[in-house]
């Protein structure tokens, strides 16, 4: 039985989920294209998007290919006490983190599940592509991800990531 992996990286401070996506879930993919630009294909944006998917299912930090060395990756995570803690870093400093995130993460066979999943074409030529994130089977959360295309090839430019621990004590700093 296959998985679909769909890897988020979490750095810093007990930050780290690689997590895959069971066979037995679904991905609904709505594309919200009535207001889109004519300028904007919205295949390649789906088509990266599926990219991503087939790169974390083998747990291969290749997937960091998909991001420019620029892109703005930001993670909020917001613990049941009250605190939160927001990290942000750039495509090339996940790239460099992957090998490592990526072992860690086959070997905790951590969940993740993305459903909702949109595509929206922006007005600067951009494609917003939002989710529900379901991690581990203890919370569900927004996600998102804007991709466009750079010198000819679809690249990530920003990814948004919000991360609920569980209520056990286990999740609180």
């Amino acid at each position: 039985m296959r998985s679909i992996v769909l890897i988020i990286v979490l750095l810093g401070a007990g930050f780290l989920v690689l997590e895959h996506l069971t066979p037995h879930s679904s991905v609904t993919v709505a594309a919200a294209e009535r207001d889109a630009p004519s300028t904007v294909d919205m295949s390649g944006a789906k088509r990266l998007f599926c990219s991503y998917v087939s790169l974390s299912q083998a747990y291969d930090p290749a997937v960091g290919d998909l991001y420019t060395d620029t892109a703005n990756i930001t993670y909020t995570r917001r613990y049941p006490s009250g605190t939160v803690s927001e990290l942000s870093t750039t495509g090339a400093e996940l790239k460099r983190l992957l090998p490592a995130a990526a072992a860690a993460a086959r070997a905790k066979q951590l969940v993740e599940i993305f459903t909702h999943v949109t595509y929206q074409a922006q007005s600067d030529g951009t494609v917003l592509i939002t989710a529900t994130r379901w991690a581990s089977g203890s919370y569900t959360a927004p996600y998102s991800m804007q991709v466009k295309l750079v010198h000819g090839e679809w690249k990530i430019v920003e990814e948004v990531v919000l991360s609920l621990p569980p209520l056990s004590g286990s999740g609180t700093p």
